[in-house]
Order: structure tokens, then C-alpha cells, then sequence
């Protein structure tokens, strides 16, 4: 394994998510916070990177745009 945790659990919302909601939540089970804290980032980088949640901002007269969200 890439970092020594225990386990690891997602929750990410799909559908409308209302402006200050909780879109995702992730624990981490890790003997030591230094290890959970890097597998953290790691894992929220990666998801954003490869997992297709595509955000899209609603305007008030009901049009979507997509909102610009960038990632190394």
C-alpha cells in the first residue's frame, strides 16, 4: 500500500447539492494522523481527478454553466 491506514470510507453526493451542503465526507482509519493526513490529499486529488463528478453552477434564471475546477 502507497500509505499504512487501516481503511478508508467515501461518501459522495450525486445530484443537486445546495450551496453549503456536505458534498463528500471521508474517513480515514490510520495508527498515526501524519500517514492520514497525506493519504487524505492524496485521495481527494485523485478522485477529483479521475472520478467523472462534473460540477456545474445553476444560475438564477435556471441556466448551467460548468464551474472551473483545475487539479495538478
Amino acid at each position: 500500500n502507497k500509505f499504512p491506514i487501516k481503511d478508508l470510507l467515501c461518501r459522495h453526493r450525486i445530484g443537486e447539492v445546495k450551496v453549503g451542503e456536505t458534498s463528500l465526507h471521508v474517513s480515514i482509519w490510520s495508527k498515526h494522523r501524519k500517514e492520514g493526513l497525506e493519504a487524505m490529499s492524496f485521495f481527494i486529488i485523485e478522485l477529483k481527478k479521475r472520478v467523472p463528478i462534473w460540477k456545474w453552477a445553476i444560475l438564477e434564471n435556471g441556466e448551467k454553466i460548468p464551474s472551473e475546477c483545475k487539479h495538478e
